[in-house]
């Protein structure tokens, strides 16, 4: 029997959508960040693209930390991409 090791798959779910019709790209957007905010509180925030609008960086710990050092150390006057992320 193999050992669990925290991750073992990756998942990149495709959603489809008419982006013509408002209101389903509205409807859309809530379920994304319903999704997004409901695997954070979680714990999984290892995502390929975590969309900044729904990122909550005070729930990531050290991996947020991490994150502020870097955004920092690359951007100390915060110019590039003002609030995105919200750190």
């Amino acid at each position: 029997m193999a050992p669990f090791h925290g991750q073992l798959t990756y998942n990149d779910p495709c959603i489809f959508w008419n982006a013509g019709d408002t209101e389903e790209v509205e409807e859309i957007r809530k379920v994304h960040e319903e999704l997004t905010r409901s695997l954070a509180d979680i714990g999984i925030y290892g995502w390929f693209r975590p969309f900044p609008s729904v990122v909550d960086t005070s729930k990531l710990g050290k991996y947020g930390e991490v994150w502020r050092k870097i955004k920092e150390l690359i951007d100390p006057n915060a110019i590039m991409n003002p609030g995105k992320p919200p750190l």
